[in-house]
């Protein structure tokens, strides 16, 4: 039953913290609801310090959790003098 309402919320909501279900049941330990986010397809993200769930729980002792999949990271462009992508240098 705990299943079926999780897969009909959004599942990955965030709070001001940028921790989403997984990360609070990951850093208290509740390896079974952890497995049920990841079931109903939730990706391990970074929160707003940097930490995937998997390392907040690996913090706290919880070592047996994790890892869980990753949301891929937006590609960084990279950048040269003035800011400018380096496509705008070339066009210039």
């Amino acid at each position: 039953m705990l299943q079926k309402k999780i897969c009909q919320a959004d599942i990955a909501c965030k709070d001001t913290c940028g921790w989403s279900g997984l990360h609070l049941a990951a850093r208290q330990g509740h390896d079974e609801i952890c497995k049920i986010f990841v079931k109903a397809g939730l990706k391990d993200t970074r929160d707003r310090d940097g930490f995937y769930a998997g390392e907040l729980a690996s913090k706290r002792g919880h070592h047996a959790l994790g890892p869980f999949p990753k949301e891929p990271e937006p590609e960084k462009e990279e950048k040269v003098e003035g800011g400018a992508t380096p496509v705008a240098v070339e066009g210039n």
